[in-house]
C-alpha cells in the first residue's frame, strides 16, 4: 500500500509539472503576442515620428521654395 500511495504521488506530480508546462506554454504565447503588439506598437510610433519629422522638413522646404 505504501508503495502503491508513493507510486500515485510520484504520478500526480508529474501530472502537475505537465499542466504547469502546458500553462507556461500557453503563457509564452500570450507573451509572445504581446511582445509582438508591443513592437508593432513601437514600429508604428517610430513610423508616425519620421512622418512629423519628414512633414516638419517638408514644410520648411515648401517655405524655403516659397521665398
Amino acid at each position: 500500500m505504501k508503495y502503491m500511495k508513493n507510486a500515485m504521488k510520484k504520478l500526480n506530480i508529474i501530472k502537475n509539472v505537465k499542466k504547469k508546462m502546458k500553462k507556461m506554454r500557453k503563457k509564452s504565447k500570450i507573451n509572445k503576442m504581446k511582445m509582438k503588439k508591443m513592437k508593432n506598437a513601437m514600429k508604428k510610433l517610430r513610423i508616425m515620428k519620421n512622418k512629423k519629422y519628414v512633414n516638419k522638413k517638408m514644410k520648411k522646404m515648401n517655405e524655403m521654395e516659397k521665398r
